[in-house]
């Protein structure tokens, strides 16, 4: 356990926790201790973390913002991650929006809205994670996060890939992905709109 723990630091530094309470990492403040939590920082590190895993035979799993998720009370015998830091970013230029995994929904509809860029109202009041709103295509009667998806970043038996919204088969609850792919980044095409427009809406899918 000390060489495998000693190695996950040389990875990633003192970013590791060791039986991490995943209690602290869901809404439903459910589930017991990861052997190991690590919160990443970039694809490099992503990358090498999860080569290093499957060389190790080690189970990993992806975690988004925890929402409705349920761990069991004996916890998880393997890797969780979370991404963070550049997963964690977004970008605007024009009516086109580059979002890392590790965004939080609520606020990028939030902080678009702001911008007088129309076409996530839907999203008002979703939590969790744009990673985890592309794989499960979450949405409402009023759109999915399929219907403005352009395209999807991916890393893929350890290549980052892309692949365009035609590719991903968008359907309810459901994306067409690469057996473990994990979602790194997601291309939006929104519109521009009135800003007071948009906050309506917003406070209508709210209420």
């Amino acid at each position: 356990m000390m060489d495998l723990l000693d190695e996950l630091r040389r990875l990633v530094g003192n970013r590791v926790k060791v039986d991490e309470p995943l209690s602290k990492h869901t809404s439903f403040r459910i589930g017991g201790p990861a052997s190991y939590f690590l919160e990443l920082e970039n694809i490099e590190e992503l990358r090498n973390v999860i080569e290093f895993s499957r060389k190790m035979n080690l189970y990993f799993f992806i975690l988004g913002e925890g929402t409705n998720l349920l761990f069991a009370d004996e916890g998880f015998d393997g890797l969780v991650i979370q991404l963070k830091g550049e997963f964690a970013k977004f970008s605007v230029e024009g009516e086109e929006i580059t979002a890392g995994a590790g965004v939080k929904l609520n606020g990028l509809v939030e902080e678009l809205a702001k911008k007088g860029l129309a076409g996530l109202e839907f999203a008002s009041g979703i939590p969790g994670s744009i990673g985890g709103a592309i794989v499960t295509n979450a949405g409402t009667k009023t759109g999915t996060i399929g219907d403005v998806t352009k395209e999807v970043k991916i890393l893929s038996e350890g290549k980052v890939r892309i692949l365009q919204s035609e590719e991903m088969d968008f359907s309810y609850r459901h994306c067409k992905l690469p057996d473990k792919a994990i979602v790194l980044e997601v291309k939006l095409g929104l519109k521009n709109g009135k800003k007071s427009d948009i906050m309506k809406k917003i406070k209508q899918r709210l209420k």
